[in-house]
């Protein structure tokens, strides 16, 4: 083989090299958005139940429909936290969270929420004396603020 073929082969192999290398870092930055805006919205939503829940003692209460549909919204963005953290990514190896575990608290936080308006709705909607709830203002404030705090260590933003 002469040196020019062999300088053309190289300089080949050197590109398709350089492009492989930028395509997986752009993967790797996108995975990283993607990343931070499910973690940003997982938050959101959160923060927004929380919100909702303690507006029950407020002057005008929170409704039944509100707390409803904010208890349904933030469950639907924690699985949807939960199957984009399973998926296949240029994050594996690197993310905050591997083999799903932060995740997985993720999940109990969903668990814990969906026992939280569990009460909140025996004790303060539907009045069911079978059930016999009672919270108070402080027992709620209290499980909300660990909600909360659980919720910010496990939507934090990628770090970089």
């Amino acid at each position: 083989m002469d040196k020019g073929k062999l300088k053309k082969i190289i300089c080949i192999v050197l590109c398709v090299a350089v492009a492989v290398v930028w395509y997986a870092g752009e993967g790797r930055q996108k995975d990283i958005e993607e990343y931070n805006l499910n973690a940003d919205k997982s938050a959101a939503t959160v923060y927004s139940f929380c919100d909702n829940v303690l507006g029950i003692y407020d002057e005008e209460p929170t409704t039944f429909s509100e707390l409803n549909d904010s208890y349904t919204a933030t469950q639907i963005r924690i699985w949807r936290w939960q199957a984009w953290s399973y998926r296949d990514n240029n994050l594996n190896g690197e993310r905050p969270f591997e083999n799903g575990e932060d995740c997985d608290r993720m999940i109990i936080i969903a668990e814990d929420i969906s026992k939280l308006n569990s009460d909140l709705m025996n004790a303060y909607f539907l009045k069911n004396p079978e059930k016999n709830v009672e919270l108070t203002k402080e027992e709620v404030t209290k499980r909300v603020e660990d909600i909360r705090r659980r919720t910010n260590i496990l939507c934090a933003p990628f770090p970089e």
